[in-house]
């Protein structure tokens, strides 16, 4: 669903370059998230994996060395500074409701934290069933309705964000839908994937700039991070609360 009136694209038209800026200066904040995603769509050596939102190519350096991935991306501005960043990878431009991809033409899909945004999600199943192979696997991850990233999302980000969000996020039983369209789901979970950092300080300027807070202070990021998700600090760093619904697929 959009945020403020807007799709995945539109929106980071608008503010991927602030999102791109966060991810590059704390490059292994949201690591252990991007490890997930790899180990639930069990990525293996030849492979052809297509990530989608890609932005500028964040899962590539997490996937096996042999591994093939195809960025899509919905995003021109994305789209470009993945071109620009990986070089000859290769970086297609689409929707989620028409991936631009051949029939069985790759063996993963993995969407990471991006569905809410998207307006038609049954087309986007129909569309992954396509473009895998038989026996593929389809791996999605999002915020479940309720839990304490929903609230956190809609309800700080919303209020804090001139652009505001408005997402529409997974929910248990919404992943029936996934079978609707012919996979077999293999297994589903809400997966601890904590944000690390060195310091609150960063911690702050990372949420700040990754989610557009142009309405709120660092002080007030702070406490909407502490009352809304939870966050500690310890000799190994600051590590801030965040947990996602994994979802693994099989096309049959």
């Amino acid at each position: 669903m959009q945020a403020a009136g807007l799709e995945y694209g539109e929106i980071f038209e608008r503010r991927g370059r602030l999102y791109d800026d966060a991810m590059s200066a704390f490059p292994d904040a949201r690591r252990e998230e991007l490890e997930q995603a790899v180990a639930w769509a069990d990525v293996r050596a030849g492979h052809i994996v297509a990530d989608l939102p890609s932005g500028p190519g964040y899962l590539g350096p997490y996937l096996p060395a042999n591994a093939r991935v195809v960025h899509v991306e919905t995003s021109r501005f994305f789209a470009a500074r993945c071109r620009a960043k990986r070089g000859d990878a290769a970086v297609v431009l689409g929707t989620f409701e028409a991936l631009p991809l051949r029939r069985e033409s790759v063996d993963r899909v993995i969407s990471l934290a991006a569905l809410h945004h998207v307006a038609d999600v049954a087309a986007f199943l129909v569309e992954a069933y396509r473009v895998l192979r038989p026996g593929g696997a389809l791996c999605i991850a999002d915020a479940c309705r309720g839990s304490a990233v929903a609230e956190f999302l809609n309800g700080f980000v919303d209020a804090h964000n001139s652009m505001g969000h408005r997402g529409t996020f997974l929910a248990p039983p919404s992943i029936a839908d996934v079978e609707t369209v012919g996979f077999r789901v293999e297994q589903s979970a809400m997966v601890s994937c904590p944000w690390w950092f060195a310091s609150t300080r960063d911690m702050t300027t990372f949420v700040r700039r990754i989610f557009g807070l142009d309405r709120a202070t660092p002080d007030e990021t702070l406490e909407g991070i502490r009352r809304h998700l939870g966050y500690a600090t310890g000799a190994d760093g600051c590590r801030m609360s965040w947990e996602l619904l994994f979802v693994r697929a099989r096309r049959r």
